[in-house]
């Protein structure tokens, strides 16, 4: 049994965390990264959203 699959990821690295400074709760935060990750298996499509923060 063949089962296609196609990936595509895509990959965004925010490095102007400045709106979040304000919060105590995020001192240092340096950036927010994002992985998008979209698949599609056997005709169908799924989306998946993964965020890291560094410091």
């Amino acid at each position: 049994m063949f089962i296609s699959r196609h990936e595509e990821r895509n990959y965004y690295l925010l490095k102007d965390v400045s709106f979040f400074k304000s919060s105590k709760d995020w001192s240092g935060l340096k950036s927010v990264g994002l992985v998008e990750a979209i698949t599609n298996r056997d005709n169908k499509v799924s989306y998946e959203c993964r965020y890291y923060l560094t410091s």
